[in-house]
């Protein structure tokens, strides 16, 4: 009889995970440890807070939109381009989930694809509205993980990847979109093309860098701590995931413009990615107010401002809206339902 074969990563045998070291003395495994043993009623209290924030986002979402403003800006839309809409939402969340899943073999971790699915929806679509991505939808993701199985350690590291993942992806296709037609972002944001042309060839020199570095280096150590190097395959697929997310969700916007001849989607995508960092950096709710006043700075003179604002609405009501209230009812459902289970048993 001969032995089984091992079993091979499924990204890089190269960079395969290996097993973890017993923690040194220090704060943070004693803050795991703290953690690990008290995860249930922390993640509790993490969703808790968690409806608070979503609550006040929809608040502010909704706080300057009337119900009579959204309906005119639907019924003045095309339904083709509604449905395309709803239709490019879903499947830029779909690929949310590769965020979630690349995150969870990077730390050498398997979960139920429904449960990833789930924790990764409920993250984003909290994480995205409410802001502050970090807490609120690492909290998520801390009460849907525990509850799997991981340790909090575990968990910490996958919502890290997470963000920085996000991160690395939309300065990599900015920078794409950027140096494909900076002469039109240029004329759109009152910039230099040089600067643009610099900044977009410093980004993609930047990332190759980060790529060679992962082929060379199998971790790198900072104090007691040792951070495993992803392999090159996962760097590869995280930039194919952020495109793909990107490509969703700033096409879900664009079939939502008026017609127009001044620009193609292509050129509209760096446009896209500045508006989200903008947002995301304001820390907003959503990003509201900034991302819709960097698109009408820049095509206030391109396209119909009241047509722009229309379609701003819209996007903000099924990109934002929508999927938060659906991962609110999914959390609330589901923390009824462990409620009800444990009350059983």
């Amino acid at each position: 009889m001969t032995a089984p074969d091992p079993p091979a990563s499924d990204l890089d045998p190269e960079h395969a995970p290996q097993p973890r070291p017993l923690p040194a003395p220090g704060f943070a495994p004693r803050l795991f440890d703290w953690i690990e043993q008290r995860k249930h009623p922390i993640g509790f209290a993490a969703v808790a807070i968690v409806f608070l924030l979503a609550a006040w986002a929809m608040l502010r979402m909704l706080g300057g939109v009337s119900t009579a403003e959204v309906g005119r800006s639907i019924a003045e839309l095309p339904p083709a381009a509604l449905l395309a809409s709803a239709v490019l939402t879903a499947a830029g969340f779909t690929a949310l989930v590769g965020y979630d899943w690349s995150a969870l073999h990077y730390v050498g971790r398997r979960l139920p694809p429904a449960t990833v699915v789930y924790a990764s929806f409920c993250g984003f679509a909290v994480g995205n509205t409410v802001g502050f991505s970090l807490l609120s939808g690492g909290s998520v993701r801390f009460r849907i993980y525990s509850e799997a199985g991981l340790r909090s350690d575990d968990i910490v590291r996958v919502v890290v990847f997470c963000i920085v993942a996000f991160g690395f992806g939309v300065c990599a296709v900015s920078a794409l979109g950027v140096l494909t037609r900076p002469d039109l972002l240029a004329g759109w944001l009152g910039i230099h093309v040089g600067w643009l042309h610099a900044a977009g060839i410093a980004t993609i020199a930047g990332i190759a860098g980060w790529i060679a570095l992962c082929a060379r280096t199998r971790s790198f150590g900072w104090g007691r701590m040792t951070i495993p190097m992803p392999s090159v395959r996962l760097v590869v697929l995280q930039l194919t995931i952020s495109a793909l997310d990107i490509g969703f969700a700033s096409a879900a916007l664009y079939v939502l413009l008026p017609a127009h001849d001044g620009f193609s989607f292509i050129a509209f995508i760096p446009l896209y990615c500045v508006a989200a960092v903008a947002g995301i950096m304001s820390h907003v709710p959503g990003g509201l107010g900034v991302f819709e006043a960097v698109m009408l700075f820049a095509l206030g003179n391109v396209l119909a401002k009241d047509e722009l604002v229309g379609a701003l609405t819209v996007y903000r009501c099924l990109y934002y809206v929508l999927p938060l209230l659906l991962a609110a009812l999914l959390l609330g459902g589901n923390e009824l339902r462990r409620q009800l289970v444990r009350r059983r048993g």
